[in-house]
């Protein structure tokens, strides 16, 4: 359709050059295909004018003025147009005059470029006619302003804009940002991932992803090239996966940036960003640990050797725990040395090591090496192996204090798990001291919480198996940007070893239930301290099935011998990401091309909703908050009075809300923009025939960049209301 559209616009363009400037028929037929570089060469080879000649013939048919000149478009103009459109209708920002951009094209009569002009800027912009080959150099320009400058520099500060103009070009400048919002919101990790008409950046806000902005394809490959060339990487090399680092300072506050990238399906890449803080004090009475707790940690790290393990999956704060144990022990009569990969935070008085696997420095060799140099506590980062079990446990056998981590779901399931490994039931006795698992829970936002009114299925839920009220419940204020919580705290499950455990091991046994039991009731799972703080108001019982899965009702049943809920109730708890997501909603005359937009929509990661009236459109709007754009279908079989009373209508409805409106004409009525405009519309209007991605794309950009193309100013006195 857009190919059909053009080529009329260039025919119609070539007939009025033909009559005013071939007198003598030198020109032959265009065809019908042809673009607007074939179209200016077969003018320049068959009349032998020259390219600024021809440019200005062009400007007198089209009344516009010329621009000869090299377009050189500037970088804070770079943005005004996605540049997926500049290169579909071969056009150029040139600059910025009297406040409105300046677009250059080679085919002013083009009415489709028009239309996605005015649907841009409304009639805020200028046209003037220029050479394709200069447009050509001025989208090139656009490029390279996004792609920025590739520097080796691994130090960054987001707070200053820096003075350089390299480092105020678009990539870096945008790449600031990005990780300065994601600072600023506590985030632990961002993502830049590859998706349905470019890539979304999304943020690990308390254990959730959430998403932050959308990126068009070009940009977000900039990007990503830009990060890996700050932290050591290869930016050219996208075939393999690639880890680097780099150091950034926000407010006096040095961040240590892991970066890692992998590239995935359609010769794209994915980056993840990690942010460790390398100011950041670990003290067990931060992280949440209930005072008896704090007392079993304390008594396992002063013993004068064992292992000590801490379990849980990605993500659950083992590391943090660890750290801020080794903290208490780190003085000057003790020698601490870790083994890492990699090393996450940076202490003082701690001599810690990196695994580098490619360079032969494994956990096995780099412990062996570490044995030789008179530690007096290890910290080993991961248990993954048997030789490293060995090393770890005979290490204990020979006098040292051994931390390590263990990924599984329970503290008592590591006995097993250890057993698999190969380490012998005699070794595993003696040196192992105690275990602990954990994971970490949101905590309710102290601004907005309130007493719960048991009405959520998890809290009912809840009240059914422990025969106790859930205290509050989650509202949502701009604190806790409108999620409920804010922080996190750690839930944990702690089992020190006692003598009829260690007998236990030395006769090879590995039933959980069994060494359970050898705990004589004192064992707490994690289900009990979860609902220890649901019960005193520090989350929900919404939030502990959500991290804990549903064997925290199991056992909840079995502490309180109580019946089992219907936990079938349960399954539309937690979605969360689901409420987070950015809302459309099409109202007005749905057709078949409304729902090839609605599947588009969805299929980028927004929630669509659907209205068949003005006043249903309204409901929608009140009942959700996340709604940020409304599509109005224009009903075709209305007439000219019909249409305007009706758009009115859904105005009068709408206004309140001030959303953007995006009005789709009816093929056959394209007169009904200027009509609707000339009663007061100030909307964005656009054809039904458009394709469903280039509507998808700009509404992404509108999302993103929070463009306020709104329902409109007051209209005049002597205007109907649209």
């Amino acid at each position: 359709m857009f190919a059909e559209t053009q080529g009329n616009s260039l025919q119609k363009l070539y007939e009025l050059y033909r009559d005013r400037f071939d007198p003598d028929n030198n020109l032959k037929p265009l065809e019908v295909d042809s673009s607007v570089i074939q179209f200016w060469n077969k003018i320049e080879h068959e009349t032998n004018v020259d390219s600024l000649t021809l440019c200005e013939q062009i400007a007198e048919i089209a009344g516009l003025p010329v621009h000869s000149g090299d377009i050189q478009t500037p970088a804070q103009l770079a943005k005004k147009i996605p540049r997926k459109t500049l290169s579909r209708f071969h056009i150029a920002v040139v600059g910025m005059e009297k406040g409105e951009p300046v677009i250059a094209t080679g085919n002013p009569l083009d009415a489709e470029l028009i239309e996605a002009l005015v649907f841009m800027f409304d009639s805020h912009y200028r046209l003037v006619v220029a050479a394709p080959e200069a447009i050509a150099r001025g989208i090139e320009s656009v490029q390279q302003a996004a792609i920025g400058s590739i520097s080796t520099t691994k130090g960054l500060s987001l707070t200053d804009s820096g003075d350089s103009a390299a480092e105020n070009r678009a990539t870096p400048v945008l790449a600031r940002q990005l990780m300065l919002k994601a600072v600023n919101l506590s985030a632990s990790d961002m993502h830049i991932q590859p998706f349905l008409n470019g890539s979304v950046v999304r943020i690990r806000v308390d254990g959730m992803l959430k998403r932050l902005t959308l990126l068009p394809d070009k940009v977000a490959d900039s990007m990503i090239r830009h990060f890996k060339a700050k932290s050591g990487m290869d930016p050219t090399g996208n075939m393999v996966p690639q880890d680097g680092r780099m150091l950034v300072e926000v407010d006096g506050r040095e961040y240590d940036l892991r970066i890692s990238t992998l590239p995935v399906a359609g010769h794209k890449e994915k980056l993840v960003v990690r942010f460790l803080n390398r100011q950041s004090v670990y003290k067990l009475t931060d992280i949440g640990f209930s005072l008896d707790e704090i007392h079993t940690v304390q008594r396992l790290s002063a013993r004068p050797s064992g292992v000590i393990l801490v379990c849980g999956p990605t993500g659950s704060g083992k590391t943090t725990t660890l750290y801020s144990i080794l903290s208490t022990l780190n003085d000057e009569a003790t020698s601490i040395m870790t083994v890492e990969n990699p090393v996450e935070y940076q202490m003082q008085g701690l001599s810690q090591t990196e695994v580098n696997d490619k360079a032969g420095m494994t956990f096995a060799r780099a412990l062996r090496a570490i044995l030789r140099q008179d530690p007096d506590v290890l910290l080993i980062g991961e248990i993954r192996d048997e030789e490293t079990a060995q090393i770890a446990m005979q290490s204990a056998l020979t006098g040292h204090l051994v931390f390590s981590t263990l990924h599984t779901n329970d503290s008592l399931s590591a006995i097993p798990r250890l057993l698999d490994l190969g380490i012998n039931p005699v070794i595993l006795a003696e040196s192992l001291a105690g275990i602990m698992s954990q994971r970490l829970l949101r905590k309710l936002c102290s601004h907005c919480k309130r007493d719960a009114k048991s009405t959520d299925p998890a809290a009912k839920a809840f009240k059914v198996a422990t025969h106790v009220d859930q205290a509050c419940e989650p509202v949502g204020c701009q604190e806790c940007e409108f999620s409920g919580y804010h922080g996190r705290t750690v839930i944990a499950e702690l089992v020190e070893i006692n003598q009829e455990q260690r007998e236990l091991l030395l006769g090879g046994e590995n039933d959980i239930a069994k060494f359970k039991a050898a705990m004589r009731g004192t064992f707490n799972s994690m289900s009990m301290s979860a609902s220890r703080l649901i019960i005193s108001g520090v989350t929900t019982a919404e939030e502990a099935s959500r991290v804990i899965g549903h064997q925290f009702w199991f056992a909840l049943v079995d502490e309180y011998d109580s019946e089992l809920p219907d936990l079938s109730a349960l399954s539309d708890t937690g979605s969360e990401s689901k409420k987070e997501r950015n809302a459309v909603v099409i109202a007005g005359d749905l057709d078949e091309s409304s729902k090839q937009l609605q599947v588009v929509l969805e299929n980028s990661w927004l929630e669509v909703l659907t209205a068949d009236g003005s006043e249903g459109c309204e409901k929608i709007l009140r009942e959700h908050e996340n709604v940020d754009l409304v599509v109005l279908e224009l009903d075709e079989s209305l007439n000219d009075e019909e249409i305007v009373v009706s758009v009115a209508d859904y105005r009068r409805h709408l206004a309140w809300a001030r959303l953007p409106a995006l009005i789709r004409l009816p093929v056959t009525k394209p007169h009904w923009e200027a009509l609707l405009k000339e009663h007061g519309s100030t909307s964005r209007f656009l054809s039904r025939d458009v394709e469903a991605d280039d509507i998808v794309e700009i509404i992404q950009q509108s999302i993103s960049e929070k463009l306020d193309f709104r329902w409109g100013m007051e209209p005049r006195a002597d205007s109907v209301d649209v």
